[in-house]
């Protein structure tokens, strides 16, 4: 396992949370237009259960209200672990998306050794 620099970790936990580093860049270019469909995440058969059934986009649905009124929308069909664990994930895959590094599949617990 290669070591990790504390300017790495630094720089992942900011980019992570959304923050902005100090330094601005010196050319400031227009970025592109977001288009929602090129990104997408792998999806368990939970995940796609879901969203079949109450017709929703995940990553979308998933932030609207705290994790109760995520999981009493779902008709508590999914538990509140679960909820978190898939907006964290979710969150990170469209931080990193698998294109800029290798990315590893969601996993169920006790499944990740």
């Amino acid at each position: 396992m290669p070591e990790i620099s504390t300017v790495e970790i630094r720089r992942r936990i900011l980019k992570e949370h959304g923050l902005k580093p100090h330094r601005v860049p010196n050319t400031v270019e227009a970025p592109e237009p977001y288009d929602e469909s090129k990104v997408d995440f792998i999806k368990t058969s939970l995940m796609r259960y879901i969203e079949e059934k109450y017709n929703i986009l995940l990553k979308n649905d998933i932030y609207i209200g705290s994790i109760n009124d995520v999981c009493s929308r779902y008709k508590w069909e999914v538990d509140r672990a679960t909820i978190s664990r898939w907006r964290k994930y979710i969150r990170r895959f469209l931080i990193d998306h698998p294109n800029k590094r290798t990315f590893r599949p969601f996993v169920k617990w006790g499944m990740h050794k």
